[in-house]
């Protein structure tokens, strides 16, 4: 087991976790739900730590994001780092996915999860470049499918690459 960074605090915590969804107490409602912000803050310390300062795979650091995402779907932050693992694997419509859950929750009860006006921005600017890939893709997708035959053509200057159209533009 990899014991790097947060690995032993996660297992405890998922341990502690585990067994307080098992009981019927209702009285440990409120335990259960400071567990589960607990590990989800060392989920995302520990993906943050794996991805960004090079300890251990890039899968461990994107299955450590995912939890802590799925145990709180309001953290923006982790939603951030898991749409630039995605864009980066070139899986721009997940990169779509998170960026646009990042997008949505900006704003967290804890801070370290809240997105700052910089990560808004490469967010929004990532999101648009995400979504040109997707285009792109598509057109390419289009220029060689057998059933293009049936649409209309398009204008020449829709012919070619949504890079290549802005680059024309000169943007």
């Amino acid at each position: 087991v990899n014991d790097e960074g947060y690995g032993r605090e996660i297992r405890v915590h998922k341990l502690v976790l585990r067994e307080l969804k098992k009981s019927r107490d209702t009285g440990l409602k409120g335990i259960r739900s400071d567990v589960e912000r607990r590990l989800s803050k060392l989920l995302y310390n520990h993906g943050s730590e794996m991805k960004f300062r090079g300890q251990g795979s890039r899968q461990d650091a994107e299955n450590s994001l995912k939890e802590a995402l799925s145990l709180d779907p309001k953290n923006g932050m982790a939603a951030y780092r898991l749409a630039f693992i995605r864009y980066r694997r070139n899986d721009h419509k997940d990169a779509i996915r998170y960026f646009n859950c990042a997008l949505e929750n900006t704003i967290h009860d804890e801070p370290i999860f809240c997105l700052s006006d910089r990560e808004i921005y490469y967010a929004r600017l990532y999101l648009l470049a995400s979504y040109l890939n997707e285009v792109d893709q598509l057109n390419e997708e289009l220029e060689f499918s057998p059933i293009k035959n049936k649409y209309t053509k398009l204008p020449d200057y829709a012919s070619y690459g949504v890079k290549d159209f802005i680059s024309d533009l000169g943007v």
